[in-house]
């Protein structure tokens, strides 16, 4: 299994960050990269498997907190 940080910057320039290879290595990232956008940013936690299979979710707001 892959993980990738999806941050999406003011609903326009996507980017993806990953893969890491741990979900506390993306959740760093994730943190990381509120800390450096702010609320401006909406970032998703995507996790991919061997198989590819994509499964695309949201942090929740106390996740940040």
């Amino acid at each position: 299994m892959d993980y990738y940080v999806l941050i999406v910057w003011r609903g326009v320039q996507p980017k993806l960050h990953g893969p890491y290879k741990t979900l506390q290595q993306r959740d760093q990232k994730a943190k990381k990269l509120r800390n450096d956008f702010g609320v401006t940013a909406s970032l998703f936690p995507i996790e991919v498997s061997t198989g590819s299979e994509i499964s695309i979710n949201f942090y929740p707001a106390d996740f940040f907190e």
